[in-house]
């Protein structure tokens, strides 16, 4: 199986699982396919395929300032009322969406050592 087999699965996967989301196992399932199309460095499907084909990815997020502290979620998806950013991979993943007791799980400096 190629990488681009094994991406337009996991795509396709993915998919089933965020329309099913009646158990908490489907979420999990869909975060372990998140994770191997985007999160595993080089070994990630995305920049596999993108390499393969000489293709880039933008993600095209809501220009939302990122509040400080950061509780509960950060709004990412684009919508008319809101200025959009576009970023590559690894600004996307670098890019802040959830925090915890109001600190930015992003942040170094809140990480335990």
């Amino acid at each position: 199986m190629t990488g681009e087999e094994l991406f337009l699965l996991a795509l396709e996967d993915l998919e089933e699982r965020l329309q099913l989301t009646r158990r908490q196992y489907d979420v999990l399932c869909a975060s372990s396919l998140l994770r191997k199309l985007l999160w595993d460095g080089k070994r990630s499907l995305l920049p596999q395929v993108c390499e393969a084909r000489g293709a880039t990815v933008t993600f095209t997020i809501r220009d939302w300032p990122i509040p400080d502290p950061v509780i509960g979620n950060i709004p990412l998806a684009p919508d008319s009322s809101h200025p959009t950013l576009d970023l590559a991979l690894g600004e996307f993943l670098e890019r802040p969406a959830l925090g915890v007791g109001g600190h930015n799980p992003h942040d170094r400096r809140w990480r335990s050592r």
